[in-house]
């Protein structure tokens, strides 16, 4: 743009401007090809966002709390693109601030405005500004804690990333400690449920235990998902049937504070007995996992400084689950959940997996029935779990089980009845395959469904897999084509010789190889050579 026409351009918006015509100004300068806009017409383009954000204008209907933190936020990022030229210009800092201060963060307007005021020391407007975020802080008692903008921006970056773009913020207007601002992320074709995270609980480094030092869990944010029904518009927020969710985030990532503790996986933040969350539901504590649902790598991010922000994911518990997790441990409680395929997004009604669920160990008689169907049960492995009294979860008696149920899966050898009734779990497995991260946990299907009685029968498998299996359980007598010494083979090979045949197993050396994508990766090369062997054979 030449120079006649900007100083035209220049003069126009001005006097939109002293008319409060804040919309035109910024369709004129939108108007202009950003790379040929200057640093004075992106700085008047803020300074456009942050009024109509505040006062509104003749042609625009609203300024509401939903539209402010958008337009303030555009702002920021507007000057924040020209922030090398800003540095000495007066006007940067206090646009800057003054969208910081309409954003709740005024300890970070404050710096801004006594920038402004170091190098304008006689502007009015500035100084008003310097003195109410300083009664705001003053009420607080002290400047709540918060993160660098560095850092801000990082963890922004992720949580736009992993968890989706956020169109909306609850910001707080007191912050007594940390400054905690709830991003709500709509539901999407991907994901059909709000995200609400919150923003600002990392900035507090919380007191871990020095034995956990070196894993960087000293910062954490939170997060918990809602169905797409949810009501967050303002006046039902009223209410706190539908507020308790952002009541629950903004008191849990207090608590690190309040408590001088920490919190991370595996974590329960319980009520006091007899207290509930709201009248319409029972859940009266949650606990701490990874992120559900999200890509790989949105368990954390790392700050420029070297720190990491963990990801922590809410689900509400009810009194005797929370009882079962502090009695059993985290784990156990969260295999129970996931056996009964429960949702990580939340459900009011959910069922108790405590009071509405019984998870059966296999039927003995039922086994009896199954005559030469019965390829392996996982009863004879817990006998030995429970007899030799290892240190070992039940859930491992079913590990060798899970592997070749989902092997042969991907491999489509399972019949057509039992792919029917068990759609889910097979498309979950076909669907993510490049993705095992996303693959359910078989244990969990063999062990609570009643159905499959923890066992693997021929009838499970189509008639090549059935044939196959015939080959490769056998009786046993021809160890070179055996599965269960496969799995003992592969025991072997885990531990080394020495321990593997150590007392510490007690021969069952198989059932403490930990579980992990990496075991099934294992065990799955050892059966497709047999496979391939056994097709060998029916060549011939």
């Amino acid at each position: 743009m030449d120079k006649q026409k900007l100083q035209a351009l220049l003069q126009e918006l001005e006097t939109w401007h002293e008319n409060n015509e804040f919309s035109k100004i910024i369709m004129a300068i939108n108007a202009v090809p950003e790379a040929e806009r200057s640093y004075d017409l992106t700085c008047l383009l803020a300074r456009a966002y942050n009024n109509l954000a505040v006062m509104g204008d003749n042609m625009s209907l609203t300024s509401s709390e939903e539209r402010r933190p958008k337009l303030l936020e555009k702002a920021l990022n507007l000057l924040q693109s020209v922030e090398d030229e800003g540095q000495n210009d007066k006007n940067w800092h206090f646009r800057k601030g003054y969208a910081l201060y309409f954003l709740d963060k005024e300890a970070e307007a404050l710096a801004c405005f006594e920038r402004s005021a170091e190098l304008n020391p006689d502007d009015p407007d500035t100084e008003y500004f310097i003195q109410e975020c300083k009664k705001i802080l003053e009420q607080q008692n002290f400047a709540p804690i918060v993160y660098a903008q560095e850092d801000w921006n990082v963890v922004e970056e992720h949580i736009n990333y992993y968890f989706g773009e956020y169109h909306n913020v609850f910001h707080e207007l007191v912050s007594p400690d940390i400054h905690v601002d709830i991003c709500i992320i709509p539901p999407d074709d991907e994901r059909n449920y709000f995200t609400l995270v919150t923003m600002g609980m990392g900035a507090h480094l919380m007191n871990v235990p020095q034995e956990l030092a070196e894993n960087k869990l000293e910062r954490a944010e939170l997060m918990l998902a809602l169905p797409p029904t949810w009501q967050l518009d303002k006046d039902s927020l009223q209410d706190e049937r539908w507020y308790w969710p952002i009541r629950l985030l903004k008191s849990s990532a207090r608590l690190p504070i309040t408590n001088n503790t920490w919190l991370g996986w595996g974590h329960t933040i319980g009520l006091n007995e007899d207290d509930f969350y709201a009248d319409n539901t029972r859940f009266c504590g949650v606990i701490l996992t990874c992120p559900l649902g999200c890509p790989e790598g949105s368990e954390y991010c790392t700050l420029p400084g070297g720190d990491d922000v963990n990801f922590y994911q809410l689900t509400p518990l009810y009194a005797e689950e929370i009882e079962y997790k502090c009695a059993k441990g985290a784990e156990a409680l969260l295999d129970l959940m996931a056996a009964a395929e429960m949702d990580f997004v939340v459900d009011i009604n959910r069922p108790n997996v405590l009071t509405d669920q019984v998870w059966p160990e296999p039927d003995y008689n039922k086994i009896i029935g199954y005559g030469d169907l019965l390829m392996d049960s996982a009863i004879s492995h817990l006998q030995s779990i429970h007899q030799k009294e290892l240190p070992v979860r039940p859930l491992a008696a079913y590990n060798h089980l899970a592997i070749y149920l989902r092997w042969c899966i991907e491999h489509d050898l399972l019949s057509d009845l039992f792919k029917r009734k068990y759609h889910r779990t097979v498309k979950a497995v076909w669907q993510n395959i490049e993705q095992p991260q996303y693959i359910p946990d078989l244990r969990l299907l063999l062990r609570g469904d009643r159905d499959l009685n923890g066992s693997l029968l021929l009838t499970y498998f189509n008639g090549t897999g059935a044939a196959f299996g015939r080959w490769y359980y056998g009786d046993g007598l021809d160890k070179s084509h055996y599965y269960p010494c496969d799995v003992d083979d592969h025991a072997r090979d885990y531990f080394g010789e020495e321990r593997y045949n150590s007392a510490e197993f007690q021969d069952e050396a198989y059932l403490f190889v930990p579980w992990s994508e990496e075991y099934y990766q294992a065990m799955a090369k050892r059966i497709d050579a047999q496979f391939a062997h056994w097709q060998t054979l029916e060549d011939e």
